[in-house]
């Protein structure tokens, strides 16, 4: 299969593992983790890690980790930089989160089998893995896992996983806010604005 030509450079620079400085960096990483007591298990700084590693390797990445939850799962477009030499750019990393045996994480489990990625190239295979991620996301808010390498739809999808995450942290911080407010006035004023944002959610879960 033929991969983008991004990436087919990023491969043709790849060396092996066991010389690569990038590949020991991240391995030095996770020792570090492990010698500060976490035991093989992600600390609070686990996003961080992980976006680390899928920096320091210049080459697609299926990464799993092992949360205090349970295993999870990790993947990230990357490119060369155009302006700096040797500098890798992360599109996005796109993580599950500790998978569990709820019915959407199963589904999602079985639903990343080979023979059910697009296979046009190296690319597509990893893009429907990515895919799938998103469709998990999808799956925990709508309760229903539903997969597709739909180009629209997937962009609709992303989009409105984005505003959900927004509008949820927004809502967050509205509702912190009512909880302290003592003014009868601004304390309405407030859970207007929750109102608001929870209609905007359930709008956005549409396109899930």
């Amino acid at each position: 299969m033929a991969l983008p030509g991004a990436q087919r450079g990023m491969i043709r620079r790849a060396v092996p593992l066991d010389r690569d400085p990038v590949t020991r960096t991240s391995a030095a990483l996770l020792r570090h983790e492990r010698a500060a007591g976490v035991g093989g298990r992600c600390s609070p700084r686990c996003p961080r890690l992980t976006e680390l590693i899928h920096r320091a390797i210049p080459y697609p990445v299926i990464l799993i980790t092992r949360d205090p939850g349970g295993l999870a799962l990790s993947l990230a477009h990357k490119r060369w930089a155009e302006r700096e030499a040797g500098r890798i750019v992360i599109e996005d990393v796109e993580a599950t989160g500790p998978l569990t045996k709820a019915v959407v994480d199963q589904a999602f489990i079985r639903d990343l089998s080979l023979a059910k990625q697009p296979t046009r190239s190296l690319f597509t295979v990893y893009q429907g893995w990515i895919a799938r991620v998103q469709a998990l996301h999808a799956a925990r808010l709508s309760g229903a896992y539903a997969a597709t390498d739909d180009q629209a739809v997937l962009d609709r999808r992303r989009a409105a996983l984005d505003i959900i995450s927004r509008l949820t942290r927004e809502g967050a911080t509205l509702r912190a806010k009512a909880a302290k407010e003592k003014q009868m006035n601004r304390r309405v004023d407030l859970n207007l604005q929750i109102q608001r944002l929870e209609a905007a959610l359930a709008a956005a879960r549409k396109d899930l």
